[in-house]
């Protein structure tokens, strides 16, 4: 019973929410497109989307990965990778470890040029870094040839896919297979405009040098496939109505799938319109639906999404086929409008190897999907994956008791001679063993016996020898900042090589550098061919924003391998305003506790998750017209520069908003900039103030009247007065230094210190009696303030 409750819950809980999501898509958004068709129809499209306010590229508050924190992550906490099986936990808006941005549609098809495309979300996923390096700008395709890279979720190799010949080519995971579809039919619609430029023979390989139908027949025919076999899911759905909230615009063919046939496929002699008809989306009709491998008696499951619009009437569910059973007879059809899911269970009590069919039916839709699955009389033993040149994963299913090991054998490709150091013992319920020291290019096989029973033999095929260089970066990316005119801190990178024989080069462009040895900087350096270590750092540059990419060549390889480097140098921000700590209850005019104090709200709510809300973290203020948000307390050192986020809450239209600064306690209020145009996506303002002495900042929406449109406002973040920033290294009062990486101060008087990171995030803030006390600090630049000294400190 009590499972019972628990689907019936979720199924209302989907109906509620895939509903909400689907509400998302603006009223008449899609209006100028209805009507046309093929070309008409693309470049119908490609007006409606074309502009976008994307963030910008790397690491940090505004850039990418804080964009990848609201569309990227799983339930887990954790970076959803459609590259690998990794799940590494998310880093706030920072790169999380071991990942890169990948282009799926490569910015080299374009020439690499950073416009609109280089940084468009649509276009951006996480990544592993090893597999986004493998992938390379390789084309999509069916890597049905030699196969150089696998890694369970990727293929990297040759394809047979276009005609005339094989073609370099990767090959996503069956589950991502429309994403990635649906991904480029969105790059080649929204950049139309890119026509002329495409580039390189990876590029011409699958694109032509036109607006229509810019992909050649192969790949509009795979893309078509495999958009119908991998239909959208709720990934896809959120992940849309997440970027819409950043940049403006969507990707029609995750709203409207169909979109793909009215302009590529069999529907392009029809005009398009946003149709009544009765639709089911997924599943597809003849798709097919595998199961899996399991022993007698052991029950395989798997969800199938349902999902549809305008159903005339309820959905019937039935399947056939021995051994299979479906935990629902029907669905209303709200619920498909909505998104639902279904359960599929297949149990056998005798060895088997089963077919079946699961059919949906009424309201106007038909669609039948194929079932396999098969029953072993012993131990269920599963393809390998993570396949290399020198290694495999072997995995089974465990059938016995936690405690049972089995035995698992090795063999040559003959099937009865062991391999040296075989059979081992493994535990049964680790369900996976990693087999190394591998042979390039041989077929082994391998099976599991012990608890009386045995598995089958499966066979696993090392890859061939392929030379490769791996690169890892310390902190999984190159994205530095620093102070005005200072280098900054120093980034490792580790390269690895296989079947490497010749000296690898390494540039990278001004302003960042390389060396060996930390001691030399150049833009060019040499490793040999076994790898090694080398190091990056930003060089001493004026206040602005840097971008480059770090190139490693060889002889053995033909592409080289390109890592993106970014870098700012900026004055450290003393002052951080997130509204992280505040939550009230509905609109307040009155006094609110935030982060760095009391501040008076008028008509201005914080709510902590709300979908609606432009924010950077879990919260931001949400100003109504003729409200405000204004400092209660002086900031201290007057104001360099002033930065904070601002955009429409929600759908409303968009306003304008006044920014202000007081320097007599919030008597007057003088001003910075006014009837700033914001909209409903979430912008940065930055303003070079230069004011010394105490600072206050309001923030007021300037629509005088009715309750919408509703302004959201964030992270409000200052610099110290610009002249007296990093100018003496001590006063008559203190002295510091760095000495055995920790900062010493020596004070003669009691003495106010804060030590900011540059971020603007306090890490120390103590009042000292006099003496000499010493700050353990990890590496690092770092901010000291402290009797009118602020003072730039680097903790290597």
């Amino acid at each position: 019973m009590r499972k019972f409750f628990l689907h019936l819950l979720m199924q209302l809980l989907i109906v509620c929410i895939g509903g909400q999501l689907m509400a998302q898509i603006p009223s008449g958004y899609y209006t100028p497109a209805v009507g046309k068709k093929k070309a008409e129809l693309k470049t119908a499209l490609h007006t409606i989307i074309m502009n976008a306010t994307v963030l910008n590229y790397g690491s940090g508050d505004g850039k990418t990965w804080s964009g990848f924190a609201k569309t990227d992550v799983r339930t887990d906490g954790t970076v959803w990778d459609m590259y690998s099986n990794n799940r590494v936990p998310v880093n706030g808006n920072y790169a999380a470890s071991g990942m890169n941005i990948e282009h799926s549609f490569p910015k080299s098809w374009w020439g690499g040029d950073e416009r609109q495309a280089y940084k468009d979300l649509y276009n951006l996923n996480p990544s592993d870094i090893a597999a986004n390096s493998a992938k390379s700008n390789y084309p999509m395709a069916v890597v049905d040839g030699t196969v150089t890279y696998s890694n369970g979720v990727i293929k990297v190799g040759k394809s047979n896919s276009r005609p005339g010949g094989l073609i370099d080519a990767w090959e996503p995971y069956d589950e991502y297979k429309g994403d990635f579809a649906r991904a480029y039919m969105y790059m080649v619609t929204c950049y139309e405009d890119y026509s002329s430029d495409w580039t390189t023979t990876s590029a011409l390989n699958e694109l032509e040098k036109n607006t229509y139908p810019t992909f050649q027949q192969w790949a509009y025919q795979l893309l078509l496939k495999w958009s119908q076999e991998d239909p959208v899911s709720d990934k896809e759905v959120n992940r849309n109505n997440a970027v819409y909230k950043i940049q403006g615009n969507r990707n029609p063919f995750i709203d409207y799938p169909e979109l793909a046939e009215y302009i590529w496929g069999a529907k392009t002699e029809t005009p398009w319109s946003e149709s009544t008809d009765p639709a089911l989306y997924s599943p597809t009709n003849n798709s097919t639906l595998d199961l899996g491998v399991t022993s007698i008696s052991k029950t395989l499951e798997k969800e199938v999404s349902v999902s549809g619009k305008n159903l005339t009437g309820d959905l019937s569910i039935s399947i056939s086929g021995t051994g299979f059973t479906v935990n629902a007879s029907s669905l209303t059809k709200d619920q498909v409008a909505a998104g639902a899911k279904v359960t599929v269970q297949y149990n056998s009590a005798s060895a088997a190897t089963a077919t079946g069919t699961l059919t949906l039916s009424g309201g106007g839709v038909t669609v039948s999907v194929n079932l396999k699955a098969e029953a072993v009389d012993g131990i269920p033993v599963l393809a390998a994956s993570n396949v290399t040149s020198k290694s495999f994963v072997a995995s089974w299913k465990n059938v016995s008791d936690a405690s049972t090991k089995y035995d698992f054998s090795l063999y040559q490709s003959d099937k009865t001679t062991l391999v040296t150091g075989y059979p081992v013992s493994v535990d049964a319920s680790s369900e996976t063993q990693t087999v190394t020291n591998l042979t390039p290019d041989t077929q082994y096989y391998y099976k599991l016996t012990g608890g009386g029973l045995s598995s089958n033999l499966i066979g696993a095929k090392t890859l061939v020898a392929v030379p490769a260089v791996t690169a890892t970066l310390q902190g999984g990316n190159l994205d530095f900042v620093t102070l005005p005119n200072a280098a900054s801190s120093v980034k490792s990178v580790t390269v690895s090589t296989e079947y490497i024989n010749s000296n690898i080069a390494v540039k990278v462009g001004t302003p960042f550098e390389l060396s060996s040895d930390q001691q030399t900087w150049s833009n060019a350096i040499t490793l040999a061919s076994a790898g090694g270590t080398f190091y990056v750092r930003m060089a001493s540059s004026a206040a602005g924003s840097y971008q480059s990419t770090l190139s490693l060549s060889c002889t053995e390889i033909s592409d080289d391998q390109e890592i993106p480097v970014t870098g700012a140098a900026e004055l450290a921000k003393t002052f951080l305003e997130d509204f992280e700590k505040e939550v009230t209850n509905g609109y307040t005019t009155g006094d609110a506790i935030c982060t760095t104090g009391s501040w008076a709200f008028v008509n201005t709510l914080i709510m902590i998750n709300d979908l609606g809300d432009l924010k950077i973290g879990s919260k931001s203020t949400r100003i109504k017209p003729a409200g405000a948000i204004s400092m209660k307390s002086d900031k201290a050192n007057g104001v360099g520069t002033l930065s904070l986020y601002a955009g429409t809450y929600g759908t409303d239209v968009a306003t304008t908003i006044g920014i202000y600064y007081s320097s007599d306690a919030g008597t007057t209020w003088n001003t910075v900039a006014e009837n700033v145009a914001v909209s409903n996506s979430l912008k940065e303002y930055k303003y070079s103030i230069n004011i010394s002495g105490p600072i206050r900042i309001k923030v007021a929406n300037l629509t005088t009247s009715g309750t919408k449109p509703r302004v959201n406002v964030d992270n409000i973040s200052m610099t110290d007065y610009t002249s007296t920033a990093i100018s003496k290294n001590e006063s008559d009062s203190f002295r510091f230094y760095v000495e055995s990486n920790q900062l010493v101060i020596q004070n003669d008087k009691v003495q106010n210190i804060s030590i900011y990171n540059i971020s603007g995030q306090i890490v120390y803030k103590h009042k000292l009696n006099p003496g000499v006390t010493s700050v353990a600090l990890p590496q690092g630049i770092y901010i000291l303030n402290g009797d009118g000294v602020v003072k730039k400190i680097i903790i290597k």
